[in-house]
């Protein structure tokens, strides 16, 4: 029986990935693991080549995975799904993305695993600090370190009436009410900052639209 890859060409190409790399064959209600890679049997703690989902993981959880590997083969192509403690003690994020391979009458599955933690904390962070912006009852803005505009809380609009629909991605210097005394001050402090020395206040006047 042929198969879509042999153990030499997965090994070539993910035997080195810090990605977890797993390729199943199908098997009734099962998957069972043709080729791991090093990083997933180190994660693991065994080498699960010859055993099925079922029997490397709890059954709930491996339900779930299965479920994932069925759409993508109902699918007939890559199916991305995302978990939040399935292969680390520290409940890490996890991103896999599963594709489905059909030879010789047989389906397999070939599917990748990213630690995606740090992303995640980030977007969380992110969202965290939008909402801080949109839900204060102070003038906010935010700006790239080139002095983009990246964002504005509808008290900012307000208070200075412009339209934040219209200011997003240009330049903070263009604002209606920034003259170049006030932007020089700015460019100061941020060049402070960045040569790490503590953000301080800087009162500027403003005069509005």
């Amino acid at each position: 029986m042929r198969k879509p890859f042999t153990m030499e060409q997965l090994d070539l190409l993910y035997g080195s990935s810090e990605d977890l790399a797993f390729f199943m064959r199908q098997e009734g209600d099962t998957f069972i693991y043709e080729y791991v890679n090093p990083a997933c049997t180190a994660v693991f703690k065994q080498d699960l080549t010859g055993s099925s989902v079922d029997e490397s993981m709890p059954a709930e959880l491996a339900e779930e995975i299965k479920r994932s590997y069925l759409t993508a083969i109902q699918m007939k192509k890559s199916y991305t799904y995302q978990d939040y403690n399935l292969f680390s003690e520290n409940h890490a994020a996890n991103e896999t993305r599963v594709t489905p391979i059909f030879a010789a009458g047989i389906c397999y599955i070939l599917a990748i695993t990213k630690n995606v933690t740090q992303q995640k904390k980030v977007e969380e962070g992110y969202l965290f600090y939008q909402s801080l912006i949109r839900d204060s009852l102070d003038p906010m803005i935010t700006l790239s370190s080139d002095f983009t505009i990246f964002g504005m809380n509808d008290m900012y609009a307000e208070t200075f009436n412009i339209q934040k629909e219209q200011w997003a991605g240009k330049h903070y210097s263009e604002l209606p009410f920034v003259d170049d005394y006030t932007f020089q001050n700015i460019t100061e402090e941020l060049k402070n900052f960045k040569a790490g020395e503590s953000p301080q206040h800087t009162v500027i006047s403003r005069k509005k639209k």
